[in-house]
């Protein structure tokens, strides 16, 4: 906004609501609030809207350049933008079958049968593998600490119950620890959030 414009602005809201030099009659405030009738409309001074106080000069438009405001920029700008966010493509990453290539499928199967997905996995070839099929988000899914009959009594982490467990890996959705990751997915499960983190900074 042109500075001139914003002087003419304030003038003309200094001549509606009465400069200071020159206030508009007192109104007796609670009286208007119990009787309508009681808002004498002639002791309002009409000498206080001063239409002539707004100099209309003042709003210079020539000011304005319009080359300056490339329409074409902006449709151009509105559309890309648009166009990102339909072609936002979100990959479910789960982090338990993502980078597992064991094809054994053994019901209530161990660690050890079955196989598992590791927080290595996430490298940067598998990265680019999926921006190459034009993912732009990953949704990273079953990270947290689980129930699980996983024995991890070597990093203090005893199996759980198992009428609490889903099979014997568990289920993402029984998160057992919001402050912790599952250990099954690290190479040093004393060190899983410090593999955890790798991963995300990678």
């Amino acid at each position: 906004m042109p500075p001139r414009f914003g002087l003419a602005a304030a003038a003309l809201a200094l001549s509606l609501f009465g400069c200071p030099d020159k206030p508009p009659a007192a109104v007796d405030a609670s009286q208007a609030s119990l009787d309508p009738g009681a808002l004498d409309a002639s002791a309002l001074d009409a000498s206080a809207l001063d239409a002539s106080a707004v100099d209309a000069s003042a709003v210079d438009v020539s000011a304005v350049d319009a080359s300056a405001v490339d329409a074409s920029a902006l449709d151009a700008g509105a559309d890309a933008g648009q166009e990102s966010r339909r072609r936002r493509v979100i990959y479910q990453l789960v982090m338990r079958t993502f980078g597992n290539v064991n094809p054994t499928r053994a019901t209530d199967g161990t660690l050890e049968q079955n196989g598992v997905g590791m927080f290595e996995d996430v490298n940067a070839a598998a990265l680019a593998s999926l921006r190459d099929l034009g993912v732009t988000d990953i949704w990273l899914t079953g990270v947290l600490r689980q129930a699980t009959l996983a024995d991890h009594s070597d990093v203090g982490l005893a199996p759980d119950d198992p009428d609490v467990v889903k099979g014997r890996a568990g289920s993402f959705y029984a998160v057992r620890d919001y402050f912790d990751v599952c250990p099954d997915y690290a190479v040093d499960k004393s060190r899983r959030l410090d593999e955890l983190a790798a991963l995300i900074d990678g």
